[in-house]
């Protein structure tokens, strides 16, 4: 299975495999955590010693593209298995 992680600020996409992104931070790594982790190069990103953006200011828009409140099932759910909509 493939975790697509876009951005709604800039272009940057990426498409990692779920058994590899497991293999790098382990199993129970959190997904917030693995997001920040792919997504540190972000120039709008924070670093943990900075101060929080503003209300109006930039903050990094990186979002796991079919989880996090998307609209659509993931691709992995057997049809039968979905959630009436």
């Amino acid at each position: 299975m493939k975790v697509r992680i876009t951005c709604v600020l800039c272009p940057r996409r990426g498409v990692y495999r779920l058994v590899r992104l497991a293999v790098r931070f382990g199993a129970d790594a959190r997904l917030v955590d693995v997001l920040h982790e792919i997504a540190k190069d972000c120039p709008y990103e924070r670093k943990p010693w900075q101060r929080p953006p503003r209300k109006y200011e930039a903050r990094c828009g990186a979002r796991f593209q079919d989880i996090a409140g998307s609209p659509r099932a993931a691709a992995d759910v057997p049809a039968g298995e979905r959630a009436a909509d």
